[in-house]
């Protein structure tokens, strides 16, 4: 793992060497033609980025969890489920007995 962020982290700073440094003006002024290629790469390398660190996130907070059917990681879970929703309805009929009673005045 060391390895591979010490390669990512040399082709950044060649990469940052490589190019030629432009002023804050030129960086932030927007350019007047639209380069596909480019859009397309900058594009592809910001969605790399983003399942990259989707699938280094999920390794780092999720190893240690069992990774099998959900029915089965959980017991009695359609036991469960019911009983949420029946709490649930209970719950909405206490509210909706307990509104009844009241007015709005303005």
């Amino acid at each position: 793992m060391q390895k591979i962020l010490l390669w990512i982290l040399s082709l950044v700073i060649g990469f940052m060497v490589l190019v030629p440094i432009k002023t804050h003006a030129q960086i932030l002024e927007p350019d007047s033609v639209l380069h596909k290629n480019r859009l397309y790469w900058v594009a592809g390398i910001e969605g790399s980025l983003w399942a990259a660190s989707l699938v280094a996130l999920n390794y780092a907070w999720y190893k240690d969890y069992n990774s099998g059917d959900f029915q089965t990681s959980i017991p009695n879970i359609n036991t469960h489920l019911k009983n949420i929703f029946e709490e649930c309805k209970t719950l909405d009929i206490e509210i909706q007995n307990n509104l009844k009673g009241l007015s709005y005045e303005s």
